[in-house]
């Protein structure tokens, strides 16, 4: 993890013991890779910019107002529900 508290792409975890891979839907005998169920993970815990999906990380000890501006757009959203605000 990083200091913004996300599993860097590059990042390579260890292989799940057999024991603890998960199967495939319909008694498939496949296994989920385990590196893009991490991904998956990671994108959908990381924290995103409703209108360009740009990530963003909060910091720890944040306690204003959860109204926030993306630095890459327009957009002014609540980072508590994500959902745009009015102007």
């Amino acid at each position: 993890f990083n200091s913004q508290g996300l599993l860097p792409e590059s990042a390579e975890a260890p292989a799940a013991p057999p024991s603890l891979a998960l199967a495939a839907p319909h008694g498939s005998s496949a296994l989920v890779d385990a590196a893009s169920a991490r991904a998956a993970v990671a994108h959908a815990l990381t924290l995103k910019c409703p209108r360009c999906q740009r990530a963003f990380a909060m910091e720890d000890d944040f306690a204003d107002c959860f109204c926030l501006r993306c630095s890459s757009c327009p957009c002014m959203f609540c980072a508590w529900c994500l959902e745009e605000c009015p102007a």
